[in-house]
């Protein structure tokens, strides 16, 4: 690891270790591993997982990061990370005039407008609470 120049964080080895290779020209390459427990790939939750070959293995882990939100940061970023992911601030749409599809604004995702609190949140002076006693 050293040799190849790659860093650990300093949370060190964890179930979702990070790895990363420092900036350079603005970028930065940063894997995140998965340590997975003794017995985590069991053949109840995993049939078949025994006869198959470890790549294949690899690539449904891959294919399973891909599509879920690894922790990330603190609980607030990674809330942040998950509400994006639910409501991301653009959308595809497509032009009446022209027939084209175009990246478009995702009315009530975080971030694009203002949006009220909820009412245990509000302060007293807050306008959608005001009236309520």
């Amino acid at each position: 690891m050293v040799k190849a120049k790659w860093h650990l964080t300093r949370r060190g080895f964890g179930p979702w270790a990070r790895v990363y290779r420092k900036a350079h020209e603005g970028g930065r390459q940063c894997v995140r591993l998965a340590i997975l427990s003794w017995g985590a790939l069991d053949e109840r939750s995993w049939p078949g997982v025994s006869e198959r070959e470890p790549a294949d293995i690899a690539r449904a882990l891959g294919v399973h990061a891909q599509r879920v939100i690894t922790p990330r940061g603190s609980t607030a970023v990674s809330g942040l990370e998950l509400m994006t992911a639910l409501r991301p601030p653009t959308k595809t749409v497509q032009d009446p005039a022209t027939g084209n599809w175009a990246s478009g604004h995702n009315r009530g995702s975080l971030g694009t407008e203002p949006m009220d609190p909820a009412p245990p949140e509000a302060t007293p002076e807050h306008p959608l609470v005001v009236n309520l006693g």
